[in-house]
């Protein structure tokens, strides 16, 4: 089982650097929320609405990559053992610009302007740009490479594919591109963004963080050598066949794509019946939902194929959407920051502690504490109608899309909230800790 012992804690970033993309995060995804109560039904009608790409961009560049941009900051140099070069500087940078650009994309999508398409690819260019930059020049002097740093190189590529891919769709929005196929683009965005670099970004996350927070036995060595490996050669397999129609490539590379990630969902479910401490937190219910949401997604799509006539391609859509996105994405996110974020407190008061001398030193809260499980266990609730009621709305719009707008705003909001308990609680101890440093 991995410990704490084997991470280069001394070399966290300070905990600024990755709790102001957290505390952003949930809010794009709150303005998701408003978005659906405002349209309502009409978000359902196709994939190419307007209101529909702003609300998919809300939640994938405004919460997804903005906890995934922070996420990997922080966990790199503890898993590598290398600094961020300019931490403060750059990281500030990276963050509002990408804060900036996704508020832009989403303007623009809504009123059709090519000003504001233009200013949105600067900032959002810029900001992906920066970070691709800056976790390749960290990358490149880590030293010995684990499987979850070389599974970070192979998300970094697919963002590096889906940035490209996104910033050329954005320009045939300004202005029309000789030759461009938008639909086809437009799905190999989605899928490199998705599948690529979200999903093997969470796959590498998991080699580490499930044993070490969900107490379950590791992965074994074949799946974290080789399953991220394949997913990316199957994608640039699905590419290929896409981009020159070969059909039977397209198709088994799909097929063994969703395999692949049922493979990845079905091991992440047996080492957590495994795990040591059998009662069950927040962290490991979040991890469940999004394990059991891929699993029915890659099974759904496989089954699509067999039988066409399963859903109707106009819902099947939205549903594999919906299940990736958010009964996948949105729900290990949850559980990442609910480990994470109480983890980084603790931390680094207890660094702060132990450097007073022992008579000055003060009793610290524990994770737990810090953010008790009755507290987010409640947002996990609401988290899990907004589901429920996404499902619905996809199939009965007229009834179930304002619902669930409601409650995916109270759902975020209330992350957000907990998160700044947490914020808050980590600065009343570090400013207790600053007096009993500057005590004479």
């Amino acid at each position: 089982m991995l410990s704490s012992a084997t991470l280069s804690l001394d070399q966290a970033p300070p905990i600024s650097v990755p709790f102001r993309f957290f505390l952003t995060a949930p809010l794009f995804a709150a303005l998701a929320g408003l978005l659906l109560i405002y349209y309502g039904e009409t978000l359902f009608v196709s994939r190419w609405m307007p209101g529909t790409l702003a609300l998919v961009h809300l939640l994938t560049i405004g919460f997804l990559a903005m906890v995934m941009c922070g996420a990997m900051m922080q966990m790199l140099p503890v898993l590598a053992g290398v600094s961020v070069p300019n931490v403060l500087t750059v990281p500030s940078i990276i963050h509002l610009l990408l804060v900036v650009g996704t508020g832009s994309l989403v303007a623009g999508f809504l009123y059709t302007d090519s000003n504001v398409f233009i200013f949105a690819m600067v900032t959002l260019g810029g900001g992906f740009g920066l970070f691709i930059l800056l976790i390749t020049v960290t990358l490149l002097r880590v030293k010995v490479k684990n499987r979850t740093v070389k599974t970070m190189w192979l998300a970094l590529f697919s963002l590096l594919v889906t940035v490209i891919l996104g910033l050329l769709l954005v320009q045939s929005l300004i202005s029309p591109v000789d030759g461009l196929q938008v639909a086809l683009i437009t799905n190999l965005h989605l899928t490199w963004g998705l599948l690529g670099w979200v999903g093997l970004l969470v796959i590498g996350v998991a080699f580490q963080v499930v044993p070490m927070f969900q107490i379950t036995p590791e992965y074994s060595q074949n799946t974290q050598r080789l399953l991220p490996v394949a997913l990316l050669f199957l994608l640039l397999s699905w590419s290929i066949g896409a981009l020159y129609q070969t059909s039977l490539v397209t198709i088994l590379a799909e097929l063994l794509l969703m395999m692949g990630y049922l493979l990845f969902a079905f091991n992440t479910l047996r080492l957590q019946a495994q795990r040591k401490r059998k009662v069950s937190d927040i962290t490991l219910l979040f991890w469940r939902v999004g394990m059991v949401s891929t699993t029915v997604a890659a099974g759904l799509f496989v089954l699509n194929h067999f039988s066409s006539e399963l859903i109707p391609q106009s819902k099947m859509v939205f549903l594999m959407g919906s299940l990736f996105i958010i009964a996948f994405g949105l729900s290990v996110v949850n559980g990442m920051l609910y480990k994470i974020v109480p983890f980084l407190s603790w931390f680094h008061l207890q660094q702060r502690n132990l450097a007073l001398p022992r008579e000055k030193r003060v009793k610290l809260p524990n994770m737990k504490t810090a953010l008790p499980d009755r507290i987010a266990r409640k947002q996990l609730i609401a988290h899990l109608i907004m589901l429920a009621l996404l499902f619905g709305a996809i199939f009965w719009p007229q009834w179930f899309a304002r619902l669930a707008g409601v409650a995916l705003f109270i759902s975020s909001m209330m992350l957000w909230w907990n998160l700044v308990i947490v914020t808050k609680s980590y600065r009343a101890y570090a400013l207790k800790l600053r007096r009993r440093a500057t005590d004479a």
